[in-house]
């Protein structure tokens, strides 16, 4: 059944390939964004620009008529967190006291498997930031919730680690990761976004079953670090230059050069628990893999 999907941040890199994504599914979507300068409406999207997304009153009127709400809207850069801070609060808050408002029930947030993290206790800013705001999600009175952790996403156009790697392996300079072997999760954009559209496709019955969790979905495999860079390589058709430098070394330099986190991300492992049960319950799965995914960097 077609619905009215609204979605935060659809400008954004993953917000543009879902927005497609429920078009393409039969959806109409009210694609929010803070940019000012939106394409026209069209049948299947309609554009609203909110200058603040703390800002109720506008939200409301974005909103207004949706059956469903994907929250994505966020600051991408993990340096403006601050651990302890309660400025996460502040968007999703509006966001849900706009729903109730419009009374709209049912909201997708999408998360970090390091909101997951800091409760097992690996506290970082941006784990703290993610955590918090699945809290406020997962206990509002009014609106059931679903968050959804996400590992590293990555596709054309993204800016983290891999938009990073394949830089790395695109100069033809030694790469000192030949140690960074401990398995990760990672996701596509393309499969990012076909699991919240099957989320928001989900009958109210389906959706009541794993509303107020937080659930996991990744490509399906783990990768290292170095498998990655062995894969880039690979896929742009070179060799990479690959040094065994140890790790713990590796880390030293990281901290001194004020990269920790850059190191971190390279070396530590990052599980995401990949649970298909509930979105076999939807009927998906992920399509592909790397390296197949990694296609785009060709």
């Amino acid at each position: 059944m077609s619905k009215l999907i609204a979605v935060t941040g659809a400008t954004g890199f993953i917000g543009s390939v879902l927005t497609k994504e429920l078009t393409e599914h039969g959806h109409r979507v009210v694609a929010i964004s803070r940019a000012k300068s939106l394409l026209a409406d069209t049948e299947s999207v309609l554009w609203r620009s909110v200058a603040d997304y703390g800002d109720v009153d506008a939200l409301q009127s974005a909103l207004a008529g949706a059956d469903i709400v994907i929250h994505l809207a966020d600051n991408p850069s993990r340096e403006v967190y601050t651990q302890g801070s309660t400025a996460s609060g502040g968007i999703i808050n509006a966001v849900l006291a706009a729903m109730a408002s419009c009374k709209i029930t049912r909201l997708i947030v999408a998360s970090s498997v390091y909101a997951r993290a800091h409760e097992a206790g690996n506290e970082t800013a941006y784990g703290f930031h993610k955590h918090q705001i699945e809290q406020l999600a997962l206990n509002h009175d009014d609106v059931r919730a679903v968050c959804v952790q996400f590992p590293p996403i990555y596709g054309p156009g993204c800016k983290g680690g891999l938009a990073t790697l394949e830089k790395l392996v695109r100069t033809g300079l030694p790469i000192p990761l030949g140690r960074a072997t401990t398995p990760r999760s990672y996701i596509s954009v393309a499969n990012a976004a076909q699991a919240l559209g099957a989320l928001a496709a989900a009958t109210p019955d389906a959706f009541s079953k794993v509303s107020g969790r937080a659930l996991s979905v990744t490509d399906g495999k783990q990768f290292s670090t170095r498998d990655v860079i062995e894969m880039i390589a690979e896929t742009i058709g070179t060799r990479p230059k690959l040094v065994s430098v140890p790790t713990g070394l590796l880390r030293l330099l990281g901290k001194a050069a004020r990269k920790a986190e850059l190191v971190t991300g390279a070396l530590d492992a990052l599980p995401a628990p990949h649970d298909p049960a509930w979105l076999d319950d939807l009927g998906w799965a992920p399509t592909a893999t790397m390296p197949e995914t990694l296609s785009y960097m060709a």
